[in-house]
């Protein structure tokens, strides 16, 4: 009587882990306390310190953030009237675009949470496109380029309404823009802010 001899086959091997992801304050403020000044629409700088109300500082070696082609950002607003904008989700966006944020137009958009969508079904100059830098003497950065207006803005110069213009007309009075890294951590500690880090709603109320 013969004998049959089953062999399993072997498991796949497991995928490799995945590198682990860093976010990196570039930009913050906090319009109750002070707005930006204007010599930052050229110098793209404000401030020391994420924790400062009014701070920018963009990554010289930008291209080094790049990934497939693309940037990965985390806009965050808070108080003024964003909460009664009726869902916490859309407090943050977060996406992909092409160009870098100083160049005049923020090239294609790649949206990666409810927020960015919410952002960007807004209408006229609200709708939220990415980041690039304002043709608005109000701005540093807003959410269209050099198609005019300042909504979604980055490095508030200006008020509007109180505080500072984000997509379908809201109106919030802190702002904190966070930069991706996918693959080392920041060189020496990474600036984070204060905010950034805090979870809940004291962070953005």
């Amino acid at each position: 009587q013969s004998v049959r001899i089953l062999v399993a086959d072997a498991p796949p091997p497991p995928p490799p882990p995945s590198l682990p992801s860093f976010w990196q304050t570039i930009a913050h403020q906090d319009i109750q306390a002070v707005r930006f000044p204007n010599s930052a629409r050229t110098s793209f700088a404000a401030g020391m310190s994420a924790d400062d109300d009014a701070y920018m500082a963009l990554p010289a070696d930008h291209e080094s953030f790049r990934r497939d082609g693309v940037y990965t950002f985390r806009l965050t607003y808070g108080g003024g009237t964003m909460l009664a904008a009726g869902n916490p989700d859309w407090l943050t966006s977060t996406w992909t675009q092409t160009n870098w944020v100083t160049e005049g137009s923020p090239g294609t958009l790649t949206c990666l949470d409810a927020g960015c969508t919410k952002w960007n079904a807004a209408t006229d100059c609200s709708k939220f496109k990415g980041l690039a830098k304002s043709d608005s003497g109000c701005a540093v950065l807003d959410g269209n380029g050099l198609e005019g207006c300042w909504f979604n803005v980055v490095g508030s110069i200006c008020e509007w309404n109180g505080g500072m213009p984000v997509a379908h007309g809201w109106v919030a009075d802190i702002m904190t823009l966070d930069l991706l890294w996918k693959t080392l951590p920041p060189p020496s500690p990474p600036t984070i802010g204060r905010r950034a880090q805090e979870a809940g709603p004291r962070s953005w109320s």
